[in-house]
């Protein structure tokens, strides 16, 4: 049964891009990147800075610290703009790794997602972000 919109795609790349080809590509990624972990990040809501879809290949052995970094690079983020990260299962420390994290919480096309938020307006934290884009859990790094 193909994979629809509505019914289970939740990132906008699930949504444009069937899960034949995504398993593909992550299939081709990890092969031609072996110890990298290919990870999509999507803005956790639409119209905020840094909106765009990007990919990244992290190390299995980088920290969850080390993977917001590489969020802010692809996402072409400053340095010091504050990031939480948004993704499925648990609630790692800053300092697990990112491939504890990709085994735990990878999807069935071989992809790590996760959702990032770049501001915190009216003291709305990463919790907020959580709330408002479902049954995840934040990270702040």
């Amino acid at each position: 049964m193909p994979e629809t919109a509505t019914a289970t795609a939740v990132y906008a790349y699930q949504a444009q891009h069937p899960l034949e080809e995504r398993c593909a590509e992550s299939a081709r990624l990890r092969e031609r990147h072996p110890g990298m972990v290919p990870v999509v990040c999507e803005a956790a809501a639409a119209g905020r800075k840094g909106g765009r879809v990007c990919h990244t290949m992290v190390p299995a052995t980088a920290t969850a610290a080390q993977l917001c970094d590489a969020v802010r690079a692809a996402a072409e983020l400053g340095a010091t703009a504050p990031l939480s990260l948004i993704t499925n299962d648990g609630m790692p420390s800053s300092d697990a790794l990112v491939g504890e994290l990709y085994e735990h919480c990878k999807d069935a096309d071989g992809f790590l997602y996760v959702k990032y938020s770049v501001e915190q307006k009216f003291g709305f934290g990463p919790f907020f972000w959580a709330y408002v884009c479902g049954p995840r859990v934040a990270y702040v790094v």
